[in-house]
């Protein structure tokens, strides 16, 4: 389970990597961020599918980090959802919409994350 969900979340990270970086400009009209803002979580979000990549094809680095990385999703989810509360007014309800279903699809992975790595001690 730990393997398939870091799986995932590589995948949905490199996926919104690509959309901060590709389509800054949409998404500074939906949640009004500076444009430069994007690029750089864009780009530590590729990073961070790169680190999750490495985790699924060394059992070693996923055994070591893999409470990290449950750590780092549940950050983001109190990070979005404090800056959500906090510029409520300047959000369009596709911006609402956007956070609230990406922090739905990372808490998610964390929780399966959380699950797998509980089952992987388990295991020994």
């Amino acid at each position: 389970m730990l393997k398939q969900s870091l799986a995932a979340n590589a995948l949905f990270s490199a996926g919104s990597a690509g959309v901060m970086l590709s389509t800054p400009a949409w998404l500074t009209s939906a949640i009004p961020a500076p444009m430069w803002l994007w690029l750089v979580l864009g780009a530590g979000l590729a990073l961070f599918a790169l680190q999750l990549a490495g985790m699924v094809f060394n059992e070693a680095l996923r055994r070591k980090l893999a409470m990290q990385v449950v750590a780092a999703d549940l950050g983001w989810i109190v990070a979005t959802s404090i800056a959500m509360a906090v510029f409520w007014h300047a959000l369009t309800s596709s911006g609402v919409m956007l956070i609230l279903a990406i922090n739905g699809i990372v808490g998610t992975l964390a929780s399966l994350q959380y699950l797998g790595a509980r089952r992987a001690s388990w295991e020994g």
